[in-house]
């Protein structure tokens, strides 16, 4: 489950980064120029992100909650081997057995988490370091970035979690389940039977891990930036 965890972190920090060197300006204080600019494929790694992602967003999922039996003293009966027997393995079986769309379950959801919640997480970001930081000074300071980072990523979780959710439910729909048509009628089912709470399944965990995790990032970047 390592592997395909690592990739996806790979795949969304690479556009991440790119969008935070844009923010950047010569100095701290023109952050106020617009963040984002239509003009044409700048931003196309947030979308080609989820193209890349998907199939280890996939893999994860299925490996994660594929449960493996152990033998037990009480039952002699020899365990059967766990379907998924690694991460190209798994892979490979969703490709043979779902073809090669099946490695893009939740895609629909994955980029609506996605595109949100990046959105969110910079903005945040930045005016976060706008307020605290003092008039004057060019940069924040360091306690200034952990916070507005950790937030940022709170934040951010909080709008991304619904949608991280249904893209997990989607993911784990075999193909000899189909319970769910697509987005919309996954959210429709999932809510109806278990109420609007379910969207927001993992939200503390999330969030707890998106604060610490967030104040590296921004710390790291901010660090490298005054380097260069």
């Amino acid at each position: 489950m390592l592997c395909p965890s690592l990739v996806g972190s790979v795949v969304w920090l690479s556009p991440a980064v790119h969008l935070v060197l844009d923010l950047e300006t010569s100095s701290f204080q023109e952050r106020s120029k617009p963040l984002f600019k239509c003009d044409g494929l700048k931003y196309h790694p947030l979308m080609l992100q989820v193209l890349f992602m998907a199939p280890s967003e996939v893999a994860k999922v299925r490996m994660q909650t594929q449960r493996n039996p152990h033998p037990s003293i009480a039952s002699p009966q020899p365990v059967s081997r766990p379907k998924y027997r690694g991460s190209l393995h798994c892979l490979k079986v969703i490709a043979k057995q779902e073809g090669f769309g099946g490695l893009y379950k939740g895609c629909s959801a994955l980029l609506c988490r996605d595109c949100f919640s990046s959105a969110i997480y910079f903005l945040t970001y930045s005016a976060l370091c706008d307020w605290l930081t003092p008039a004057g000074k060019n940069k924040p300071d360091f306690l200034v970035v952990l916070l507005s980072g950790g937030f940022a990523g709170v934040l951010a979780w909080g709008f991304a979690t619904p949608m991280d959710v249904i893209k997990s439910r989607m993911q784990t729909d075999e193909s000899d389940q189909h319970k769910y048509k697509g987005l919309v009628h996954c959210v429709r089912e999932s809510v109806r039977k278990e109420g609007a709470k379910v969207l927001f399944k993992g939200l503390g965990l999330n969030c707890i891990r998106a604060f610490p995790v967030n104040m590296v990032v921004f710390v790291t970047y901010e660090c490298w930036w005054m380097r260069n």
